[in-house]
């Protein structure tokens, strides 16, 4: 049974903006008070970094701890009631440079195949960005062609990914990520600049390195990689499933896989294997 109090939070902070950012800014500022230093997941949407951010909160109580999509947040940009992660994430952001200032920073961060990444966000938003699209490509049937042809339309730019790691992690907080890797075949990199340490994890290879990229980066035994987030259990995923039948065109794979994104993480072999993967039926 729902509290009084929970059914508050939920029917009346998840409405108003401004008293959703009094409260859950209340909240933040206590964690980061006495200079506690951080542990904190930045990523994109879309690439899989729940079973990461799972397995690693609470696994260092004497930090806080971050689940973050963006540190840029807008909230006047936003559609429907602002979830308390927005929220938190638009407080840290506009604190960042002193937070940054006064404390140790280890920020974890996962990549993904690009064309996985983009098809996966495209889905992910449909009915946020596109409502009713759910309902509507299921009352017509839509099969691979449609799905296709919405995807190719409506999906992000073949750089985006690149420009979400200039703008996060670049200009935000001084780490040069693309910049800093310079051998794509790895599973996993640490880039560091001053207090700040990045741990970059390559999605498709973090079940056979997470014990070796923690314990190295961390200094201590990684906690058990636990699954979460299976496209499998989303609202969409009987459509995502039909997207499955779709042949991705060759120019667009061209485009995702010359990206900055691509050839900073991914090897020449990799990416053949991800246009393979995305040149048939999966």
């Amino acid at each position: 049974m729902t509290s009084a109090r929970e059914w508050v939070r939920r029917n009346t902070l998840g409405r108003s903006t401004a008293l959703s950012r009094w409260y859950y800014g209340r909240r933040a500022a206590a964690e980061f008070a006495g200079g506690r230093d951080v542990l904190a997941i930045l990523t994109p949407g879309h690439v899989g970094s729940t079973s990461a951010a799972r397995s690693l909160e609470g696994w260092m109580p004497e930090r806080v701890f971050l689940n973050l999509h963006s540190v840029n947040r807008d909230l006047s940009r936003e559609r429907g009631p602002i979830p308390p992660r927005m929220v938190r994430e638009c407080w840290v952001g506009e604190r960042l440079e002193g937070l940054l200032r006064d404390r140790d920073w280890d920020v974890v961060n996962v990549v993904r195949d690009p064309v996985a990444a983009n098809v996966g966000g495209l889905f992910h938003v449909l009915e946020s960005w596109h409502g009713g699209a759910l309902a509507r490509f299921r009352a017509a049937g839509a099969g691979p062609g449609e799905l296709l042809e919405f995807y190719l339309r409506e999906g992000r730019h073949h750089e985006y990914l690149a420009r979400w790691h200039d703008g996060e992690l670049r200009d935000r907080f001084g780490v040069d990520v693309l910049g800093g890797i310079r051998d794509p075949s790895r599973g996993w990199w640490t880039v560091g600049n001053g207090r700040v340490r990045v741990l970059v994890l390559k999605l498709e290879r973090i079940g056979e390195c997470w014990e070796e990229a923690i314990r190295s980066h961390f200094g201590r035994s990684a906690p058990p990689l636990l699954r979460a987030n299976e496209a499998g259990s989303k609202p969409y995923a009987d459509l995502y499933a039909a997207f499955d039948g779709a042949i991705l065109p060759p120019d667009h794979l061209d485009r995702l896989l010359g990206s900055r994104y691509a050839t900073t993480f991914y090897s020449e072999e990799e990416r053949a294997a991800i246009r393979r993967k995305w040149s048939r039926p999966r």
